[in-house]
C-alpha cells in the first residue's frame, strides 16, 4: 500500500477546503458568460465549461479520497493544482475567446496533476479500474488541449467531444472495483455545495449594494435569500445524509458506479 495512503477514516482537511474555494470562484465566473448575453447558444456554452471545471473538481474528490492529505506529497500537488486552477477559474469568462489556450492549459495540467496523485495512492485492487479510467480520459485531456488552440468557431465541438469522452471513461471505469471512504466523499460534495452557495449570497450582496432601498430592494434580496436557504435545506436537510448513508451501504464492487451515478453526474 502506498505510504501516502491514509490508515485510517479521515475528514476533508484544510487544503481540500482551500482547493474546492477556487473551484467555486470558477463556477461563480460562469455566470459572466451569460450576463450580457442571454442565449441559448450561451447558456449551452456556459453549461458546457461547468461540466469541464466540475470534471477537474470532482477527479480530485475520487483521487483525494483515500490518501493521506496530511502528507508533504500530497499537500504540495494540491497546492500546485489549486494555483493553477486559479488560471483556469480567471479564463473561464473568455474561455470562447482569447483566453481558450490558457483555459485548456490550466485544465490539462489539473487533470494530469489528479491522475498523477490518483495513482500513486490507489491500491493494486483498483489498478484495473484505474486503467480503464485513465486511458479514455486521456483522449478527453487532449481534446481540451487541441480545443483550446483552434479557432473559437470550433472550439466548442472539441469540448464536446471531451465532454464525452469523460462520460464513456467514467462509464467504463464504474464496472470496476472503487474503494471509497463514504462520508469524506460526501463531505467534500457537501462542502463545494456550501460554498458555492455562500459565494450566491455574496454575489447577491454585492450586486444589491448600490441599489436604492425600497420595496422592490427588499422584495428581490429577500427572495434570493429564501432562494438560497431552500437550497441548502434541499441537499443538507434531505439529500445529503440519505446519499451518505446509501453510498455506505454499497460494496466495493458497486460503490464506484454509485458514486459516479449519484455524486459526479
Amino acid at each position: 500500500m502506498s505510504r501516502v495512503r491514509a490508515g485510517r477514516a479521515q475528514g476533508a482537511t484544510y487544503v481540500e477546503l482551500f482547493f474546492d474555494l477556487v473551484f467555486v470562484y470558477a463556477i461563480t465566473q460562469l455566470t459572466s458568460l451569460v450576463l450580457h448575453d442571454l442565449t441559448w447558444g450561451a447558456v449551452a456554452k456556459a453549461v458546457l465549461l461547468f461540466w469541464l471545471v466540475w470534471w477537474a473538481w470532482t477527479q480530485f474528490t475520487w483521487t483525494l479520497n483515500l490518501a493521506d492529505t496530511e502528507h508533504v506529497w500530497v499537500r504540495l500537488p494540491t497546492l500546485i493544482a489549486t494555483a493553477v486552477a486559479f488560471f483556469l477559474a480567471q479564463s473561464v469568462p473568455d474561455a470562447f475567446g482569447d483566453a481558450g489556450a490558457w483555459f485548456a492549459v490550466s485544465y490539462v495540467v489539473v487533470r494530469l496533476i489528479g491522475l498523477g496523485v490518483q495513482a500513486w495512492v490507489i491500491g493494486s485492487d483498483q489498478l484495473d479500474s484505474l486503467l480503464r479510467w485513465a486511458s479514455l480520459s486521456f483522449v478527453g485531456i487532449g481534446l481540451v488541449l487541441i480545443g483550446g488552440l483552434v479557432t473559437p468557431e470550433t472550439r466548442v465541438w472539441f469540448w464536446l467531444g471531451a465532454l464525452l469522452a469523460d462520460l464513456v471513461s467514467a462509464v467504463r471505469a464504474g464496472r470496476g472495483v472503487w474503494v471509497l471512504e463514504a462520508g469524506h466523499f460526501a463531505e467534500r460534495h457537501g462542502l463545494i455545495v456550501i460554498i458555492a452557495l455562500g459565494e450566491s449570497l455574496i454575489a447577491a450582496g454585492v450586486a444589491s449594494s448600490d441599489v436604492e432601498r425600497g420595496l422592490m430592494f427588499a422584495v428581490t434580496t429577500g427572495g434570493a435569500v429564501i432562494a438560497t436557504c431552500a437550497l441548502w435545506w434541499t441537499y443538507f436537510g434531505t439529500l445529503q445524509p440519505r446519499l451518505e448513508g446509501r453510498l455506505a451501504e454499497q460494496t466495493d464492487a458497486t460503490r464506484g458506479a454509485f458514486a459516479r451515478d449519484v455524486f459526479s453526474f
